[in-house]
């Protein structure tokens, strides 16, 4: 309520400026990402135990972070959007890793020499 001159006495206030939340989600946004640890740790964890979740959590040796199922299935759908082609050197540099892309793609690739 905050301060006023007579607590009888209540005046409704307009907001200057509505938020609408649907203008949130038309804007852009930063994509998730994993690092190179990230995805060498779940590359290990694909090739012993494809998508068998359950036995991914209960693998201590591998699971060494100890993620839950969900955690794991929140990052494997990163993974799967995101580094279908494997998982990029720590060398390499992204423009690098797109002209790959568009080579395999049959796309011409431009390079400056």
């Amino acid at each position: 309520m905050g301060l006023a001159l007579s607590s009888n006495v209540t005046e409704t206030v307009e907001p200057q400026n509505p938020i609408e939340f649907g203008d949130m989600e038309e804007g852009p946004g930063r994509a998730p990402r994993l690092s190179h640890n990230e995805l060498i740790y779940l590359e290990r964890l694909k090739k012993k135990h494809g998508d068998n979740y359950r036995m991914m959590v209960r693998d201590l040796k591998l699971n060494f972070y100890q993620l839950t199922k969900k955690t794991l299935k929140k990052k494997f759908k990163i993974y799967n959007e995101r580094y279908q082609n494997g998982v990029p050197s720590k060398d390499e540099e992204p423009a690098a890793i797109d002209e790959e892309k568009g080579a395999e793609e049959g796309e011409e690739v431009q390079t400056t020499e």
